[in-house]
């Protein structure tokens, strides 16, 4: 693929990532503060979070594409500086503490209260996770993309 087109879709996912993202953390921090309330109350459970954007693409699509960016911009990371290795740290970190979260609320799912708790952290981490995703693929679309000549 070319590099410019590299470059373009690494920018197209950036976007996505973001947006989703975004509107993920917004609606996940607000589960969170709220079944946190509940469960620091001792409600016994707060019955149901919402956890915002449950579709399928959110759910299985883009983690796992965020797991396969993080290990096709591995090499990429390896060879360029500071900034693009530690974003690509950071990313990676963030992926890893989704997943435990995720994993964590169904073992702590028998605790009703405190499985509401993770599931709406988990909201918060994938959301963490797909800007950080975002950041990365913006910075390899920006540092790879050649300058278009003009005659």
């Amino acid at each position: 693929m070319a590099r410019n087109a590299r470059s373009f879709v690494a920018g197209l996912g950036a976007l996505v990532y973001a947006l989703v993202g975004g509107r993920l953390l917004l609606s996940s921090f607000q589960s969170a503060l709220t079944a946190v309330r509940d469960y620091n109350a001792s409600s016994g459970g707060i019955g149901a979070v919402s956890i915002g954007v449950s579709l399928a693409l959110v759910e299985l699509v883009l983690p796992v594409l965020a797991i396969i960016v993080n290990r096709l911009l591995a090499p990429w990371a390896r060879r360029s500086d500071a900034v693009a290795k530690a974003l690509h740290r950071a990313q990676l970190w963030a992926l890893v503490f989704a997943l435990v979260a995720v994993f964590a609320d169904s073992v702590f799912l028998v605790s009703a209260a405190l499985g509401f708790v993770l599931l709406a952290l988990s909201g918060v981490l994938w959301a963490i996770a797909f800007l950080l995703t975002a950041a990365l693929l913006v910075t390899y679309a920006r540092r790879t993309a050649t300058p278009v000549r003009t005659s």
